[in-house]
């Protein structure tokens, strides 16, 4: 990729990501291209799929159109999105289900970035291919599986069924990326061919499973105000809870063993996460340090939500100045000190999130 290229993916990437950019952007230009790239892909297909202002049905052919497009490298093949231009375009307060102008933004630019996709190395553009193809299909099983019945559209609260159904959409939108992000790490020689992949992939679903699951549990209101419910009916079944019961904060008393079940599952993901830090060669510095800032995050994330009632409204979030604490210690510990395992300690509100 070409430096105007990069440059210009990395702008539209800083509009879209408040904490992904931040870790992006450490990285040599060989993984920031094709990481990069991903993310944006991924992230347009997430905007397809949330901007509500489009009937599920559309926002459906829509995702399958987008993955034509890249599956195929044919810019061609995108679906129309006048509809969210349009719909977008005389309102003069911000909607929660409109896109954001960033978003549009990145929309717009979609075939340009397909065209960029298509002129990248064969083994990151398999790649990019291989992690966009299992998002975007749990994209779509969540809208189906939400706002469908049988084709037909129905605005409605259902759960996931099971802990099953739970654990599939966190690899498919999230423990993927995992896998992604560590063999393109092999095929650009940051993990040495001699190191253990599988292993080592291993770890980066479960990293990126624990990710998604942190913000599955912080974002619980938001996610039932839109008709959404993540925590398994067969759990709520068992404490005597109905999915309306959680739109009332006084709920969380039940609901409290099952919610800090998973957190401690998001706990455990993210240890494995650390692990994966740990696991990458000590001279790659900013690697380590790219893959450790989200673990942290969720970590702190965690420690926020083991101490509030994650019924109530707004949801929390990790202080933008914690993030910049976090990110100067972590420079000073690596880069100075040379002890990454000393990190957590140095930073995290409670020291015994990690082994």
């Amino acid at each position: 990729m070409n430096p105007r290229d990069l440059r210009d993916l990395m702008t539209l990437l800083k509009g879209v990501s408040r904490s992904f950019y931040l870790s992006v952007r450490i990285l040599k230009p060989s993984l920031r291209a094709p990481i990069g790239m991903a993310y944006l892909l991924a992230r347009a297909s997430d905007t397809i799929a949330d901007t509500r202002m489009l009937p599920a049905s559309r926002r459906v052919s829509s995702l399958h159109s987008f993955s034509e497009a890249i599956g195929n490298l044919d810019p061609s093949a995108l679906p129309e999105f006048s509809l969210v231009d349009v719909a977008t375009s005389d309102i003069s307060e911000p909607q929660p289900e409109a896109p954001s102008p960033d978003e549009i933004r990145l929309l717009r630019n979609l075939p340009q970035l397909i065209s960029i996709l298509a002129a990248m190395p064969t083994p990151d553009l398999d790649e990019i291919k291989r992690v966009l193809r299992v998002i975007i299909s749990g994209q779509i099983l969540d809208i189906e599986r939400f706002e469908m019945i049988e084709g037909l559209e129905e605005r409605r609260l259902p759960c996931l069924p099971d802990p099953e159904a739970l654990d599939d959409y966190t690899w498919r939108v999230a423990g993927i990326v995992g896998s992604f992000w560590t063999r393109i790490c092999h095929i650009k020689g940051i993990l040495p061919a001699a190191s253990n992949s599988g292993e080592m992939e291993n770890l980066g679903v479960e990293f990126g499973k624990g990710l998604q699951l942190v913000n599955i549990l912080r974002d619980l209101p938001g996610d039932l105000a839109q008709g959404r419910c993540y925590i398994p009916l067969s759990q709520l079944n068992q404490i005597g809870l109905d999915p309306s019961d959680l739109g009332k904060p006084e709920s969380f008393d039940r609901l409290r063993p099952v919610y800090t079940a998973w957190l401690d599952q998001a706990l455990a993901f993210l240890r494995s996460g650390w692990r994966y830090v740990l696991s990458i060669p000590r001279d790659q510095k900013l690697m380590r340090l790219a893959c450790a800032w989200p673990v942290l995050i969720g970590l702190e994330t965690i420690t926020g939500l083991q101490q509030t009632n994650p019924l109530l409204s707004p949801p929390f979030k990790v202080p933008r100045s914690w993030v910049k604490k976090m990110i100067r210690l972590s420079f000073f510990q690596v880069f100075l000190l040379g002890k990454m395992e000393n990190v957590p300690e140095q930073i995290l509100s409670r020291k015994d999130l990690l082994p």
